[in-house]
């Protein structure tokens, strides 16, 4: 199987890749969980397709938080692609903070229609104190295990 890597966006980090069909179709996919997340052909860099078990993932937006263990360091994050975005957390690509302290757990998220409405309730969340924060986590996931596996689906 030919692999090699992509850049997205063009100045950002660098994802392994592999080619995905016959060669001369150009079709290479990002594979951030166990399945395909998204493809792309390398003469157009832009999304193509998107893995069948996660069909509304790139028509939303997602608020979600991140940490290192049960009631440990918390970071609460927005991002559009959120498979994506929690592959580079993981990768420690994500975020210098997230890196530094080790937050490769995703423990929490929510769908918002727009990358506008998304960022806002980050910015909410992000004022709101630990306790608040910790509740809103245990009403969705009360054993705090990782979502990402949920969100690969």
């Amino acid at each position: 199987m030919e692999t090699g890597v992509w850049r997205d966006p063009p100045d950002g980090p660098l994802f392994p890749v592999f080619l995905y069909g016959p060669a001369e179709t150009g079709v290479w996919a990002i594979p951030p969980c166990e399945g395909i997340s998204y493809l792309f052909n390398t003469e157009t860099p832009m999304k193509m397709g998107v893995h069948p078990t996660v069909p509304s993932m790139n028509k939303q937006a997602f608020v979600y938080i991140m940490t290192n263990r049960p009631n440990g360091t918390l970071y609460v994050g927005a991002a559009t692609n959120l498979v994506k975005r929690i592959w580079e957390h993981k990768q420690g690509l994500g975020s210098k903070f997230t890196s530094k302290y080790d937050l490769h757990r995703l423990v929490y998220f929510e769908p918002h229609s727009s990358i506008q409405d998304a960022v806002a309730r980050e910015r909410r969340i992000k004022k709101w104190n630990r306790a608040w924060k910790i509740e809103l986590i245990g009403k969705q996931n009360p054993g705090w295990h990782d979502l990402y596996d949920e969100i690969c689906r």
